[in-house]
């Protein structure tokens, strides 16, 4: 049976000045409990199937125009995009802005 094949996304980051800290013990807090991260800045994550599709399997610290990287796969594109503006984007608190370069992995 043909596996679907998996699509790819870096996500750069952008975040408020100060917020730095706040988003990266967010990532902390929320890295022990598996591979789903929301940035949303709320408890309860209100679109679980954003954050539910999307593994983030890298991130990283930037220095330069953009503050935060994630690598993350899923099956759909869609999913991606819905997990940027969702979970990433947001409610605007945290993250100013961001851009997505995405891949697909033909298996």
């Amino acid at each position: 049976m043909d596996k679907p094949p998996l699509t790819f996304a870096v996500v750069l980051m952008k975040c408020r000045p100060g917020d730095e800290d706040a988003i990266r013990k967010s990532i902390r807090a929320q890295r022990e409990l598996g591979p789903h991260i929301c940035l949303h800045g709320s408890a309860r994550i209100p679109h679980e199937k954003a954050c539910r599709h999307v593994n983030v399997i890298e991130m990283a610290y930037c220095f330069g125009p953009f503050d935060f990287l994630f690598v993350v796969t899923s099956t759909e594109v869609r999913n991606i995009e819905r997990f940027v503006v969702e979970c990433v984007r947001g409610n605007a608190k945290r993250i100013q802005d961001t851009q997505t370069i995405l891949g697909i992995t033909l298996q």
